[in-house]
């Protein structure tokens, strides 16, 4: 079977000025076909993004106010706790008095962290740092150390989507469940709505961080603008609008980094459709690509203002795909300011006040998908999955404030973009009628449910291989046990993680 190239990074837009009712066009069709490039290419055309995975780093893109912002947040992302530069500070000494290999990786790291790139802060100026920090290290200690099994320890067992996910699910519950204090969400395998889906196409990534709302937002909204409100693919007469989505994580064997990186721009299209649905286009969605057995790639999109909308907009010379993919691991801590949302003194973001002064025109203005890759990681290697790490739970105070945004402005926003501009508010279906799913008890359209949607453990979806699902790791030639795979429909282990992380170190790495 035909693998996608790796190095195709930019889908051409090819087809222009397609009509504005066509909705069945499948995002992600098979792959290794002309019919399916053409397909995917179109979609991109209809959803109004660009087609290309834009490079962070370069000249190419660095006077635009999108780049500087992400590339302020990636320089927050290089803030650690000082003591993590200093291989005797007390809480490296459970790794160093456990075995070598620990002692080996606390001390790769260390030294790793030394560097000027990153900014050390004491613990007395930031002690919430110092304590995500030392909470995470347990958890990707064992990362690195359970990739490396099954990378070079019985290889002959062969490895399936379970073993190379469970402990990554891991890490994404503790940065978006445990550490965030109850203020975002993770689940697994949650079905998500996007704007022109095949009939029969089921987008489902393979995990999810939301970020929580009040439910009276979208319950006095007009009718007519509910249905845009929602991420989730409204699943009974009770849709759920109390989610934003923030963050998408799609994994995806050897050989399939291409369709990895389109699944997850799959969910962050829903994300961006939502959230200019609520009157915030400017706002920021993440994902991880996870493919290649042990690479991790992080993808960022927003809205942007379309060049013809935007005619001071300086003109940009195409990339070259070669040069659209950062190095793996290496994010460079830039330097500048970014005008739409990071604040480069206090690390405070700034996206509250911008997003307060954005005009109903300025809004309509943001009409234009645009995806930057910001960096890859391996999972073979201690301060890349640090890295990581830092730059996930940076995006989560940001997602605090977006939440603060939605909650200040969203309401009377809709009502006045319902009034210049309701097209915004025409990319989703209506939920379904209420005689198409019953319900235990039924609610008023002012009381929208306000809890994740549960998936039926037992329930199994014959899918094809592009589709957000389960895979075979197939880089050995065993064959997995189709009740193993068929578990992966549960919403995934949830670690809890108690005080710093330490105390548990003895259960976790029993070589």
């Amino acid at each position: 079977m035909s693998q996608p190239e790796e190095g195709a990074h930019v889908i051409p837009v090819t087809v222009q000025n397609a009509p504005a009712g066509v909705r069945a066009i499948a995002p992600l069709p098979r792959r290794g076909s002309q019919a399916g490039s053409q397909a995917r290419s179109t979609w991109a055309d209809l959803v109004r993004w660009d087609g290309k995975y834009r490079p962070l780093d370069g000249d190419t893109y660095k006077d635009l106010p999108e780049v500087k912002e992400l590339k302020e947040l990636v320089k927050k992302s290089f803030f650690v706790p000082a003591w993590l530069a200093n291989l005797e500070s007390s809480q490296y000494e459970p790794y160093i008095s456990h075995t070598d290999l620990l002692s080996y990786v606390a001390a790769d790291l260390s030294n790793d962290v030394s560097g000027r790139e990153y900014t050390k802060v004491a613990i007395e100026s930031d002690e919430q740092l110092s304590r995500n920090v030392a909470g995470c290290l347990p958890m990707i200690m064992h990362v690195l150390h359970h990739t490396s099994n099954l990378e070079f320890s019985n290889e002959t067992l062969g490895a399936v989507e379970a073993d190379r996910r469970h402990l990554m699910d891991g890490l994404g519950s503790l940065v978006w469940d445990l550490q965030s204090g109850g203020r975002l969400a993770y689940r697994a395998e949650r079905q998500l709505q996007i704007p022109h889906p095949s009939t029969g196409r089921h987008v489902r990534p393979d995990s999810c961080a939301f970020i929580p709302i009040p439910k009276h937002i979208a319950g006095a909204a007009p009718p007519a603008a509910r249905s845009s409100l929602l991420c989730l693919m409204a699943e009974s007469n009770q849709p759920n609008y109390g989610y934003l989505l923030h963050w998408v994580t799609e994994f995806k064997r050897l050989g399939q980094a291409e369709n990895s990186r389109h699944q997850v721009v799959e969910g962050l299209v829903s994300a961006l459709y939502q959230r200019r649905a609520f009157g915030f286009p400017n706002h920021f969605v993440f994902g991880t690509a996870y493919h290649s057995r042990t690479t991790l790639e992080v993808l960022a999109a927003t809205w942007v203002p379309s060049e013809s909308d935007n005619p001071g907009a300086c003109s940009m010379q195409e990339p070259n795909a070669e040069g659209t993919d950062p190095a793996v691991g290496q994010v460079n801590a830039p330097s500048g300011s970014g005008s739409r949302g990071v604040d480069t003194a206090g690390g405070e973001s700034k996206a509250k006040e911008g997003a307060d002064k954005m005009t109903i025109e300025e809004i309509k203005k943001h009409n234009k998908i645009v995806v930057y890759a910001i960096a890859e990681f391996s999972m073979t290697n201690i301060s890349h999955l640090l890295q990581l790490y830092l730059l996930m739970r940076y995006t989560r105070k940001i997602a605090e404030d977006y939440r603060d945004d939605i909650e200040k402005n969203s309401s009377t926003r809709i009502r006045q973009l319902l009034k210049h501009s309701d097209d915004i508010y025409k990319w989703a279906p209506p939920p379904p009628p209420a005689s198409d799913r019953g319900s235990k008890r039924r609610k008023t359209e002012s009381e929208p449910d306000s809890r994740l949607p549960d998936v039926d453990e037992e329930e199994h979806e014959e899918v094809d291989e592009d589709s957000m699902s389960v895979d075979q790791d197939d880089s050995s030639g065993s064959i997995s046990d189709p009740q193993e795979l068929d578990s992966l429909g549960d919403p995934g282990p949830t670690y809890r993680i108690a005080g710093d992380g330490t105390s548990y170190i003895d259960s976790i790495f029993m070589c």
